[in-house]
């Protein structure tokens, strides 16, 4: 948050009725000049869980912004690839709710603001026994659920089928900038330390029931998944510029969702996007984003830009501490 919150002014007085952004070489100029500064943060660690993302380079720092219209500019480490992680989420939601409808997602994942400290016990509405959101672990594996639900009539379909079908929605997402990845090495540290996310799956179960009665293993391969996706903040920022256009790709020109789900996924991530610090994102930079424990952000501003940025040393809420 140290660079996103001095830019939260600078990104919303960049637009003219004409222009997305009139003056690139001094938008451009003030944020090469945030990016500088924002190397005097060095506080905070690497997220421990796996080793991959423990032994991660804590400097790295990587800021990547595209426009809706389509112009674009990166400073640092942006071409390092990087596990989503919880970035992922929003883009599972929003492709369940396309191919579903937004009535079937509301059956199981609620929209309501909750933030990762919340017990695994405790990460469900009392009277619906939904999850809060799509962004806390607990929505994210439902959401997972609900897409794999959908392939269930698909005989021999794999997770990994499913998770390359969103890895695919990815690269359509950044233009086909760049391929979205795999990691599955991350994949496999994840799967080797899921205790916590096998729980909740079984929770999910126990309480409401799985949509279509999916495969748990499925449902939480496919979740593990869409974390273990890699991308570069070069992709990830048109990616985040296609959502800030209405789910209109700004390099393609092509609808890769509905208005009506884009304002969904805006919405969620507007108060939920950023673990136990989105209340305080609200109201220090106001705009929609998402947080991953790789060190990733993502951040839209609505009918103006996408913005990402990547900076492995996390601060105590698990978001990046230079991002």
């Amino acid at each position: 948050m140290n660079l996103v919150k001095p830019c939260a002014r600078l990104f919303l007085s960049a637009f003219n009725e004409e222009n997305i952004i009139p003056d690139w070489t001094r938008f451009t100029t003030d944020l090469k000049q945030f990016y500088e500064n924002s190397k005097e943060e060095v506080s905070g660690i690497t997220a421990q869980y796996i080793p991959l993302l423990r032994d991660a380079i804590p400097n790295r720092w990587g800021v990547s912004v595209c426009s809706t219209s389509g112009q674009r500019f990166s400073i640092g480490d942006t071409t390092v690839p990087f596990s989503l992680q919880s970035v992922s989420k929003p883009v599972t939601y929003a492709l369940a709710m396309a191919r579903e409808g937004e009535d079937f997602m509301e059956e199981w994942i609620d929209v309501e603001p909750a933030g990762q400290v919340v017990p695994i016990f405790l990460s469900f509405t009392v009277l619906t026994q939904r999850p809060f959101n799509a962004s806390v672990n607990s929505g994210a594996i439902m959401a997972a659920g609900v897409l794999a639900s959908g392939y269930e009539s698909e005989k021999n379909i794999s997770w990994r089928d499913i998770v390359d079908d969103i890895r695919d929605k990815w690269t359509e997402l950044c233009g086909h900038d760049m391929e979205a990845g795999f990691s599955n090495e991350t994949y496999e540290s994840e799967k080797a330390t899921a205790y916590n996310n096998f729980a909740i799956a079984y929770n999910l179960k126990g309480r409401k029931g799985l949509p279509r009665d999916v495969d748990l293993q499925q449902m939480l391969d496919v979740y593990l998944g869409c974390c273990s996706i890699e991308m570069t903040t070069e992709a990830l920022s048109v990616a985040a510029a296609t959502l800030a256009n209405g789910g209109i790709c700004p390099i393609t020109e092509k609808e890769v969702f509905p208005a009506n789900v884009v304002r969904s996924v805006l919405a969620e991530t507007m108060t939920c996007g950023m673990y136990d610090g989105a209340g305080r994102f609200m109201v220090e930079v106001g705009l929609p984003a998402k947080s991953g424990v790789s060190g990733v952000l993502m951040v839209m501003v609505p009918g103006l830009f996408g913005f990402a940025t990547f900076s492995p040393r996390l601060n105590k809420k698990g978001n990046s501490a230079r991002g």
